[in-house]
């Protein structure tokens, strides 16, 4: 989960994307409707503060 807002990450390792996601206020996660595409076989995400 990224620790400056309210939003979750999730590598699909099979699929080379990354699926994004809204985390409400008690925490249920819910699906943003686009992937962002990352290569072949991501592991793992970094997030950063700008």
């Amino acid at each position: 989960m990224h620790f400056a807002s309210r939003y979750a990450y999730v590598t699909n390792n099979g699929q080379g994307n990354i699926s994004q996601y809204t985390v409400g206020i008690d925490g249920a996660l819910a699906v943003m409707p686009n992937t962002v595409p990352a290569g072949s076989g991501p592991w793992s995400i970094i997030t950063l503060r700008e």
